[in-house]
């Protein structure tokens, strides 16, 4: 929930763990793939969002580690 209640946090955490150069326009592209791909979290919902970070000048981010990016406890809650 904290992408889309707290835009400046969701943008600070894309500049320190994603080394993001330019988090608003990285905030913006990973709402819209986040926003579609919101449930379920999974692997094959998130790894295409990593990677897009990481082909567009995010070469920290791996996409195989999705799990350290997603905090999936939300989907737990919503049962």
């Amino acid at each position: 929930m904290a992408w889309w209640s707290d835009p400046t946090d969701a943008q600070a955490t894309l500049k320190t763990f994603a080394n993001s150069q330019n988090p608003a326009v990285d905030y913006a592209g990973t709402l819209t793939v986040m926003t579609k791909t919101l449930e379920p979290v999974t692997a094959a919902t998130q790894i295409p969002a990593l990677q897009a970070l990481h082909d567009n000048g995010h070469p920290d981010v791996n996409p195989q580690d999705w799990a350290k990016y997603v905090d999936n406890t939300y989907v737990n809650q919503l049962k």
